[in-house]
């Protein structure tokens, strides 16, 4: 997290955690799926309306973009889930994802 808000003010920084985050995800994720800037979402700002769907927790990497990519990976594990047999899914912290978000994973699971 520390490395992280001070990438904020340090463009070389900044790079090297993005380079980081390629070099642990490529081939299935880069860079470009991930939400920058970085906002680190704890004490006042968590149930702040102006960060509710803008920061990320206080995790060691950015959050996913919401994209077609991610939200065809994110598809793919629910479809696996749903072939073991589960049938019931939670979504975490989900006042921080935008209603429309949310709908396209509910509308997902109906069709399946």
């Amino acid at each position: 997290k520390t490395e992280w808000k001070a990438a904020q003010k340090n463009p070389k920084l900044l790079e090297e955690l993005k380079q980081r985050l390629d070099d642990t995800f490529a081939p299935e994720l880069t860079r470009k799926d991930f939400q920058f800037p970085w906002i680190c979402l704890e004490g006042s700002k968590w149930d702040d309306p102006a960060y509710t769907y803008e920061g990320w927790g206080c995790g060691e990497w950015s959050e996913l973009r919401f994209s077609e990519h991610v939200l065809a990976m994110h598809f793919g594990h629910l479809r696996r889930l749903l072939t073991c047999g589960v049938r019931g899914f939670r979504l975490d912290a989900a006042k921080h994802m935008r209603p429309e978000h949310v709908k396209k994973y509910v509308d997902f699971l109906h069709r399946e």
